[in-house]
C-alpha cells in the first residue's frame, strides 16, 4: 500500500509518474489524498479515481479507513 499526501509544491504530472512506477512495482492499493480540496483518489493502470464514499478500502477488504478521519489527523484533531 502507498498512500501520498499531496502538498502545495506537487503537480499531478510529477505525481504521475510516481504512481505509475508503485503500479509497475505491483502495488495494489495506492491512494492520493488532496487535503487542501479535501479530496480522495485511487489510483491503479487505468489512471486516478475519485472517491466520492465516506470510506477507503483496500482491494482485500482488510483495511477501512473513514475519510473523516483521515482530514481529521492531518488538521491534527
Amino acid at each position: 500500500m502507498c498512500i501520498e499526501v499531496l502538498s502545495l509544491e506537487d503537480r499531478w504530472s510529477r505525481l504521475n509518474r510516481k504512481l505509475n512506477d508503485y503500479v509497475n512495482a505491483g502495488v495494489e492499493n495506492i491512494w492520493v489524498i488532496d487535503p487542501i480540496e479535501r479530496t480522495v483518489w485511487t489510483y491503479d493502470q487505468l489512471g486516478p479515481h475519485q472517491q466520492d464514499g465516506l470510506t477507503l478500502t483496500t482491494t482485500d477488504g482488510k483495511v477501512t479507513l473513514p475519510l473523516g478521519e483521515i482530514f481529521a489527523e492531518i488538521d491534527g484533531e
